[in-house]
Order: C-alpha cells, then sequence, then structure tokens
C-alpha cells in the first residue's frame, strides 16, 4: 500500500508540474508520455501485491500456488473418528468455502503412536496371558491437487509397519465437481465406500458394526448435496462369483457390486443438530454359502442417527445383512490381523483372543459366524466436548454387538477421554473389554488399556 501511494503522489505530482510549465506542444507530449509510464507502473505494483502473497503455510508465484499445508485439512482427512465415508464432499466442501484454493498441491499427513497393555481371559478357565507393547499404527502423507475450479485429485500413502517399510496407498481417488455452481459431483479411484456412516468416538479400536460392514475399494460414484440432502450412488469391483471384497475391492477388475447411500443433517443453532441417514450395499464378507470356494453375495442395509446438543454427541448405526449368513468371505475384514487405513480399522482385540479348546488359534472363513441367519449389529455412541485448562477435550464411550444367535455373538464396550494439547495434537487414554462366542465357543475376554498420541501436519 506504501509503493501505491508513493507511486501515486509522484503521479499527481509530475501531472501538475507538467501542466504548469506547458509552454509548448513538445512539452505537452512529453508529459503524456510520462503520465502513460506512471499508470503502467502503478498497474504492475497492483499486480504485485494482489499476487505475491502466499496463504498461511505456502508459496506462490503471481496467482498460482504451487505447494501448501493446511494441518486442520490433514486432520478432516485422516481422523480415525471419521469413517471416510463422503470425504469426496468433505474435499468440495473445503474448496468452496475457500481453505482449499485453486491451482495448488497441498501436503499434509499424520503420525500416530501408541502403547497398549492386553489381558487376555476366559470364564472357561483356559490360561491367562498379558502383554505390554509400543505401537506405530500409521504413518500418513497425503497430496491434493486442485485443478482450476472443478477437478481435485487426491492421494493418501501410508507406512503400515515402520520397521519393515510396509508402504500401501489405500487413498487415490479424483473428483469431479464445484458447490458453489451445482449441487452434482462426480468421483472415481479407492476409497471407502459411500455406504452407511459407521462414525465412532472412539481412538483406535473399531466399532464392530465398522468392523463388519465398512467397504473400501476401487469405485465410480455420483453425488448430490444441497439443502441437507447429501444422496450417493457407487459402483464398485467385485469377483465373477459376485461376492466384494470388503476390505480390498479395488484388487478385483470388474465392476459387480453397487452402494446406494444417503442422509439428510439439519443444524438448528450453534447448540443443536441432528442427522438421519441409509444405506445399502449389494456386496459384503459375509457369505451366503459354507464353502469360501463357492462364495454366495450376501448384502446388507444400514440405519443411523445422531445428535448435537451443547457439545455433546450422541449417535447410533445399525447394520443387517439382506440374507443368510454360513461362512466369511476369505477377504472379510472379521479376518484380518492388518489395520485399513482408507476405513481407520484397527486390528480387533477379540480376532487376537480368540480361543478353540483352549488353544489359541486364528479365525477362518468358516469357524465363525456360521449359524445360517442374519447377522446384524449396531453401536451406540456418546461423547462430550469441554474445555479443559484451555485445551480441547472429548470424553467418550460406546457400546456395539455383533450378532447371529447365541453362538456367534461378540460385545464390546470402549470408554476414554483425549485432549488436544496444542494445534492439530491429540493425546489419549481409552479401556476397550471385548467378550462372546464364535462357534459356541468362549472368546478369550479381551482388555485393553490404550495410551495414545496422534499429530497431523
Amino acid at each position: 500500500m506504501k509503493v501505491k501511494t508513493i507511486v501515486t503522489a509522484l503521479s499527481a505530482g509530475m501531472i501538475v508540474s507538467g501542466s504548469a510549465m506547458a509552454a509548448s506542444s513538445d512539452i505537452d507530449a512529453k508529459i503524456a508520455n510520462l503520465q502513460q509510464q506512471v499508470q503502467q507502473l502503478q498497474a504492475q505494483v497492483n499486480a504485485g501485491n494482489s499476487g505475491s502473497t502466499a496463504s498461511s503455510g505456502g508459496s506462490s508465484s503471481g496467482n498460482v500456488a504451487f505447494v501448501r499445508y493446511d494441518s486442520n485439512f490433514s486432520q478432516k482427512m485422516l481422523n480415525n473418528q471419521d469413517s471416510g465415508v463422503n470425504r469426496e464432499l468433505t474435499i468440495l466442501q473445503s474448496r468452496q468455502s475457500g481453505q482449499l484454493q485453486s491451482n495448488a498441491i497441498y501436503l499434509g499427513g499424520k503420525g500416530e503412536l501408541g502403547a497398549q497393555y492386553t489381558r487376555l481371559s476366559s470364564a472357561s478357565g483356559y490360561p491367562t496371558s498379558n502383554s505390554t507393547a509400543i505401537d506405530l499404527p500409521y504413518a500418513n502423507v497425503i497430496f491434493t491437487s486442485t485443478i482450476g475450479d472443478w477437478v481435485t485429485g487426491y492421494a493418501n500413502v501410508a507406512v503400515t509397519n515402520p520397521i519393515t517399510n510396509d508402504v500401501v496407498m489405500p487413498d487415490a481417488y479424483f473428483v469431479l465437481g464445484d458447490l458453489a455452481k451445482m449441487p452434482f459431483y462426480f468421483w472415481g479411484g479407492v476409497k471407502a465406500v459411500d455406504f452407511g456412516n459407521f462414525d465412532m468416538v472412539n481412538t483406535y479400536v473399531p466399532t464392530l458394526t465398522r468392523a463388519a460392514f465398512a467397504a473400501s475399494g476401487g469405485q465410480l460414484g455420483f453425488g448430490f448435496h444441497q439443502y441437507g440432502v447429501t444422496a450417493t450412488l457407487t459402483a464398485l469391483n467385485g469377483t465373477t462369483l459376485g461376492s466384494n471384497n470388503t476390505s480390498n475391492v479395488g484388487s478385483v477388475k470388474q465392476i459387480s457390486n453397487f452402494a446406494a447411500n444417503a442422509s439428510y443433517n439439519m443444524t438448528v443453532n450453534q447448540n443443536f443438530g441432528w442427522y438421519i441417514g441409509s444405506g445399502y450395499i449389494n456386496g459384503t464378507g459375509f457369505n451366503g454359502n459354507a464353502s469360501s470356494a463357492n462364495p454366495k453375495r450376501v448384502g446388507a442395509w444400514t440405519a443411523n442417527v445422531g445428535m448435537n446438543i451443547a457439545g455433546l454427541d450422541l449417535s447410533a448405526d445399525f447394520a443387517m445383512t439382506t440374507d443368510t449368513v454360513k461362512s466369511l468371505q476369505s477377504n472379510s475384514n472379521l479376518l484380518s490381523t492388518t489395520n485399513n487405513s482408507s476405513l481407520g480399522l484397527y486390528s480387533l482385540p477379540f480376532i487376537l483372543g480368540y480361543q478353540t479348546g483352549g488353544n489359541n488359534s486364528t479365525i477362518t472363513p468358516t469357524n465363525a459366524f456360521n449359524g445360517g441367519s442374519l447377522v446384524k449389529s449396531w453401536d451406540v455412541n456418546g461423547a462430550y466436548n469441554l474445555p479443559v485448562m484451555g485445551h480441547d477435550t472429548v470424553l467418550f464411550g460406546t457400546y456395539s454387538q455383533l450378532y447371529q444367535g447365541s453362538d456367534n455373538n461378540v460385545v464390546q464396550f470402549t470408554a476414554g477421554a483425549r485432549t488436544n494439547v496444542f494445534d492439530t495434537v491429540w493425546v489419549g487414554l481409552s479401556y476397550n473389554y471385548t467378550t462372546g462366542k464364535l462357534n459356541s465357543l468362549d472368546l478369550q475376554n479381551s482388555n485393553l488399556v490404550l495410551v495414545d498420541a496422534t499429530a497431523y501436519f
């Protein structure tokens, strides 16, 4: 602004002085030429002032930013409480609000660290075991590229085991849309499937509903968002037999599955809001046949509801298969002892605590959820947000259950707290208890105490 003022003052002074001394046409011509040069200089100064300042945490040249970062956006995209459903909409809303600028590349990420104590015991009198461990669940780096006003690319690179340097890309997709111009949008790539809600209040351990029914993989999708209504339709990959690989449908290059999802969100005022939603998916990780070599597609539907009342968040999810279940697909999340970053899934305690006849073993496709009836799951979640010594703090608790009759019935309780120590760094403490039966055999009762830290950048 100072440069503009000086240039304007010089311009006015030169014009006045030139006019007073004008005594001939030659002098008038020189003054006109000088005026033109000053106007050009002032235009250059104006352009420099409008294009030389980069947003916080970035660099730019002119009006095009090359590299920027936003830790708050990283937290939106990578927090474990979010199931990953509708994250393409999160990107579009961030662009609409101006958080993401056009023609920029945003870098971000997350690091996680945890210390855990696990006690496995059994009501049947089998031996009790105790263990402690330091966990490095994930290190993520995300890349978000905004091309013009309509196209956005997103990629999430995760190191799942820092010791062995296992690197995966759980999310890689593009989004086409501009909510400021129209309510319709499209996306394609690998991400969590828009089915259900499955958000949770826990820090790491997923609810049983999310673990059993959430899906991710290669897909093409179409969405609508306006007046509080969000509706999506997704076509995704599956096998030639029609079964859905819940944890990694992108490994099969054939579209043979689909999902539909819809929700309504109403914000009444800053102290009260609510939402309701429902969804359907045509193939899950459950098998309608007893043999995993001959899978039969089993779909599922879900309903969810939630509200916020003056900092108190309450939510509930319900999911149920559309057909009877006799075994699990070989790639079901319920069989996995590894994490799925796209869904915010971490190894379930009851998987590690499975016990048959007093001997520790792993769950197989045919020794769990083989009762020949529908599988249901539900969860109830509560979280209270409050400041503690000037730091945002969340107290949370959840109950979830996965049920197929009394012989296949798992129950889980979780309670804990986390606090925002500074900027986008959170620390937490939680307790998880899991018990139940699979194939009429008792699970080991799992008691998990976890101290964790998560930093977004």
